[in-house]
């Protein structure tokens, strides 16, 4: 079955229609209630008019239920990041692995863009894995590989447990499947913490390494510019760690399980 993505009304205009100005203050502005409200219920009506078996895994009941009460609890205004988090764990609702909610993006003009392509953020270099409700650097992209096999704590001052809880909360695999979402929020990480803050300069990161706690701020770089030890109370950089043949193994049979459940 294709994917059916849906995206909003209130944060989706048309960028050859308006200026990227006028774009990216659209999405940052907030919308009414009323207007949310509308857009709910635009959302709702694609699913009811496009999908062709909507209430498979939730009933109609429960999902009108569902709708119903997001509209409710909007009373105030808010900016579309915010209705996206709001929204998107209604739609994940539908559980079907093919419906998903899409949000727009802050734009650039071609001379931003210029710019940001000489740069790179160092965050993007590392490659995650979630396993056993923790969150691994498995692999890095960049010329410090001292992160590998490190536990990833805290981005800022937020738990990652908790920006996974909420980021599994905003879409489903099919029917009740935590396998899938937990390779999905492992392998995505870095899309979806940008999904959640947006664009961002710096990251401080707290990260475990055997018995050592420690927080490293990764920066947006030039990409000429060599890697520079940038620790805030770091101890010594420890030697490379790869993850134990165990955990390895366990992650292997998790992706064999996943990509079983995609192919049924």
């Amino acid at each position: 079955m294709r994917k059916f993505t849906i995206f909003l009304i209130s944060f989706s205009f048309c960028i050859s229609c308006v200026s990227v100005k006028k774009h990216n203050a659209q999405i940052e502005a907030l919308h009414t209630p009323e207007s949310l409200h509308m857009d709910i219920d635009r959302v709702y009506n694609q699913l009811k008019k496009h999908h062709p078996n909507l209430y498979q895994y939730t009933s109609k009941t429960d999902l009108d239920f569902k709708f119903d009460s997001l509209k409710r609890a909007i009373n105030s205004p808010i900016n579309s990041r915010d209705f996206y988090k709001k929204l998107a764990p209604v739609v994940a609702q539908v559980k079907q692995g093919h419906v998903s909610l899409g949000s727009a993006y802050t734009e650039y003009t071609r001379k931003e863009l210029k710019a940001l392509k000489k740069k790179k953020f160092e965050f993007y270099d590392l490659d995650f894995e979630y396993l056993d409700h923790k969150l691994w650097v498995i692999e890095t992209r960049g010329k410090d590989s001292s992160l590998v096999g490190a536990e990833v704590l805290k981005l800022e001052n937020e738990n990652v447990s908790d920006l996974i809880t909420g980021f599994k909360s905003r879409f489903a695999s099919d029917g009740y499947n935590q396998t899938l979402q937990n390779r999905l929020v492992g392998r995505n990480f870095s899309i979806f913490y940008f999904k959640e803050k947006g664009f961002i300069d710096s990251l401080q990161v707290q990260f475990k390494l055997n018995d050592s706690v420690f927080i490293k701020t990764l920066k947006r770089i030039d990409k000429k510019e060599k890697t520079k030890k940038n620790d805030s109370i770091a101890p010594e950089p420890k030697p490379i760690i790869k993850l134990s043949k165990a955990k390895k193994n366990k992650i292997e049979l998790q992706n064999e399980i996943s990509a079983k459940s995609i192919e049924s």
